[in-house]
């Protein structure tokens, strides 16, 4: 089976539009990472991606996983990790956070919230 890999830079493959005016935003220094559809192709490998370059070492990284609990959350992650064929070892070190893209707030709660303030 032929694994495709790829190489995300954002400074690089991103381009801003000239007429946005991003003067007033303030990179955060926290170093935390949220990722979501972290269980689906393309979240799956910048999850993997940040765990092979060590960064879930120096920051933490939290995927939002639409499930019930945050052990079903844990399976679903570890279960499509292992179908795309990426490496699962380091997938210990990811944080689940319980959310749903389509609710207010990505569905996560207000304690999740108030616990990533200052971390992300």
């Amino acid at each position: 089976r032929r694994q495709d890999t790829f190489e995300l830079n954002i400074s690089r493959d991103v381009e801003l539009e000239d007429s946005e005016d991003w003067s007033t935003v303030t990179p955060c220094r926290a170093g935390g990472v949220i990722v979501t559809g972290a269980s689906g192709f393309v979240g799956g490998h910048v999850v993997a991606e940040l765990l092979r370059e060590g960064q879930a070492e120096s920051r933490q990284v939290w995927c939002i996983v639409r499930e019930n609990t945050l052990k079903g959350a844990k399976k679903k992650l570890q279960l499509s990790t292992h179908k795309l064929g990426l490496e699962t070892s380091s997938f210990s070190e990811v944080q689940c956070l319980l959310g749903d893209l389509n609710q207010k707030m990505l569905g996560v709660t207000d304690q999740d919230l108030e616990m990533l303030r200052g971390r992300v």
